[in-house]
């Protein structure tokens, strides 16, 4: 048998174990932050260019297209916003308790803005196609993030695991 007994080997193996823990959690802990600066400043980017070319369309088309446009892309950032606050309190890691109550109110919120929506297209005030556009530029800011890595988004130069 070596130098090592059993007992230090297991001890080994669990501070090995537990370093790596820490080290996931630590990484975890960085891409949630990560992640959540992202996704605001996806939601910045969008009510930006929402203003931008709402007023350009209200020029340019009608007033009525260029408020729908804005009001609709506010709408799919506050969606896309509670979206993300149910999800983060919905789903938890293994062993974490989970807030119902709140997860509830997410849901609740999600669909009282389902029911607003369906209520404007009924009601008709603005141009149906502003309403496509406008819920179109939340989609076009995300893939835009998606292929930029979020680096345009988010001030950090662009990384790739796979680069050597």
């Amino acid at each position: 048998m070596g130098s090592r007994s059993l007992a230090d080997d297991h001890r080994s193996r669990f501070w090995s174990a537990r370093s790596r823990e820490a080290d996931l959690d630590h990484h975890h802990e960085k891409q949630q932050t990560l992640t959540g600066k992202i996704l605001r400043n996806v939601r910045w980017w969008t009510l930006a260019c929402a203003v931008v070319i709402g007023v350009v369309l209200g020029f340019g088309v009608s007033a009525d297209f260029g408020l729908g446009f804005f009001l609709t892309a506010l709408w799919a950032v506050l969606g896309f916003w509670v979206l993300e606050k149910l999800l983060r309190v919905a789903i938890v890691a293994r062993g974490v308790s989970r807030n119902r109550r709140e997860a509830a109110g997410w849901l609740v919120a999600k669909l009282v803005l389902y029911a607003l929506a369906v209520w404007v297209l009924f009601q008709e005030p603005f141009p149906v196609m502003s309403h496509v556009l406008g819920l179109t530029l939340l989609l076009v800011v995300l893939v835009v993030a998606g292929i930029l890595g979020g680096s345009a988004l988010n001030g950090q130069p662009a990384q790739r695991g796979d680069d050597g």
